[in-house]
């Protein structure tokens, strides 16, 4: 006759078992990889945006500048 304390570790095995089965097929899930690789190229988008826009407003800081500059000197 089994009682109920011998049942348990059964019940823990099984849960155990099942635990492994559950991480393995999430292993071999691929759905979840194609987000990650469509979230790094926009995250690599954005880091190139963010340094053209970096480049592209010095740039006009640089010739609004040059231009003021142009425009005093010229009543002199």
């Amino acid at each position: 006759m089994v009682t109920a304390s011998r049942a348990q570790p059964l019940h823990h095995v099984r849960v155990l078992h099942d635990d492994v089965r559950t991480t393995d097929s999430l292993l071999e899930d691929a759905r979840g990889l194609s987000t990650v690789e469509y979230i790094i190229i926009l995250v690599l988008i954005a880091v190139i945006a963010i340094v053209a826009w970096k480049q592209f407003g010095e740039s006009v800081e640089y010739h609004v500048r040059d231009s003021t500059t142009q425009i005093n000197n010229l009543g002199d």
